[in-house]
């Protein structure tokens, strides 16, 4: 049987879609290791290739959805006070076990000193701030294995049962703390720097006496933890980040029996659960008038961590380029310009932002770039931009007959007290979406 023209055009073109999609599953492998022009030099001279970037952004302001936090890899404490996205406070709870079995039958036991401490991991904000810490005992359990929202009350006994106010903070410096030696007396040791929030000393002891050292799950059942949360006194604010569980985390306890100094520690780790929440007062920020106004009305876009607001963006004229099949789509980046207000330091201002895709629902999905190094979202302080490389995104959406917008956001914003402004589409210099493809003939 002969072929029509029509068969072996159809014929030629499906080998040539064949040939060219592992083409550039190639390309995109190269493009995590380089960055640039993603394959352009791969594909042949009979090709066209095109690049569109004046597609028409729209934007909106939102808040962040209520979130599912379990135990995370920081403690966030402290307030910011921001007139462009409002006032926001982190605290956190959490348990803590007995590290050794400890038999009560002390010669002549007398508490000196206790100390929540809390290894610092950095900060966000002025550390000239004054900050008042206050620390109650849960009147809850906590668990582990559950689910908490950044929303969540935890109640907490009426009394305070330790706190201090603590100024100039210095989370890089190293400090020496007294320690006890193996004799009975005491050294300084010098340690990167803690947060030591003073525990009453009568508390301190009840938990050594209290028969329930020799089982974590014991005393688990029989104290509730900690909830630990701060006011800001003077300043612009400050947000520290505190590490859960290494080490040092947790209630240390300076004592003499019979005339010797020793330390017993009731710590942190993974059998043990803890929660940050936030708290929010938006007032009259800038963030929230946007919000309020629906699409953006002037020249800024907000991102906010510790799960505050994020930006939603569309993208007009897309399906004019996706609703064609026979395309490869080489690159697609977004490129996001920093307002020329913001302070272009490396701790205040957003060190990444990050993209997520809107399902139909309104709810995030991951975008499969993300989970590569080429993705990017770092800031870029020579440009003062931020770019992402949503390429295998968008050929997805090639055969997706309906795409919901994306949100904008801080890459780590549950742990992350940084926040950035963006340039909005009303801005000179505004957001770009760029897209280079290859139409096969």
């Amino acid at each position: 049987m002969n072929s029509s023209p029509f068969t072996n055009r159809f014929s030629n073109k499906l080998k040539l879609r064949k040939l060219l999609f592992p083409l550039f599953g190639v390309m995109l492998f190269f493009s995590c290791r380089k960055d640039g022009d993603v394959g352009l030099s791969l594909i042949g001279d009979d090709l066209t290739t095109h690049l569109v970037d004046t597609f028409p952004l729209q934007f909106s302001i939102q808040r962040e959805d209520t979130l599912q936090i379990k135990n995370t890899g920081r403690h966030l404490l402290g307030v910011l006070n921001d007139p462009q996205f409002g006032r926001t406070s982190a605290q956190f709870c959490t348990q803590i076990i007995p590290s050794t079995a400890l038999t009560p039958n002390f010669t002549n036991l007398k508490l000196d000193s206790a100390f929540l401490s809390f290894p610092y991991l950095g900060y966000f904000g002025d550390t000239t701030s004054v900050l008042q810490v206050t620390v109650k005992v849960l009147a809850k359990r906590i668990y582990s294995d559950s689910i908490y929202s950044q929303f969540s009350d935890f109640s907490t006994q009426l009394n305070r049962v330790g706190g201090a106010t603590f100024r100039n903070i210095q989370p890089s410096v190293a400090k020496q703390y007294r320690e006890p030696t193996g004799s009975g007396g005491d050294t300084l040791v010098t340690r990167n720097a803690m947060l030591r929030i003073p525990i009453d000393t009568g508390l301190a002891k009840i938990l050594m006496l209290s028969n329930k050292t020799s089982s974590s799950a014991d005393f688990l059942n029989y104290f509730n933890g900690f909830s630990v949360e701060a006011k800001l006194i003077s300043g612009n604010g400050l947000v520290v980040y505190l590490a859960p569980a290494l080490s040092l985390s947790g209630l240390n306890i300076y004592y003499h029996d019979g005339g010797l100094f020793k330390r017993y520690d009731f710590n942190v780790n993974s059998s043990c659960a803890w929660k940050n929440t936030f708290n929010y007062q938006f007032l009259n920020s800038e963030a929230q008038r946007a919000k309020n106004s629906g699409q953006v009305n002037q020249d800024k876009l907000f991102v906010e961590g510790m799960a505050g607001f994020k930006t939603k963006m569309t993208v007009s004229n897309l399906r004019s380029i996706l609703t064609n099949k026979d395309i490869v789509i080489q690159k697609a980046t977004l490129e996001f310009p920093v307002h020329p207000t913001q302070i272009k330091t490396s701790n205040q201002i957003t060190p990444r932002i990050g993209i997520v895709a809107i399902d139909s629902n309104g709810k995030s999905n991951p975008i499969p770039d993300q989970f590569f190094d080429y993705f990017g979202g770092q800031f870029n302080s020579t440009k003062n931009v931020y770019e992402l490389n949503l390429t295998q995104y968008f050929q997805k959406l090639v055969y997706q007959s309906n795409d919901y917008g994306f949100y904008i956001l801080s890459s780590n914003g549950i742990q992350d007290g940084t926040r950035v402004v963006l340039n909005s589409n009303k801005s000179i210099n505004p957001p770009k979406l760029t897209i280079i493809y290859t139409k096969i003939p």
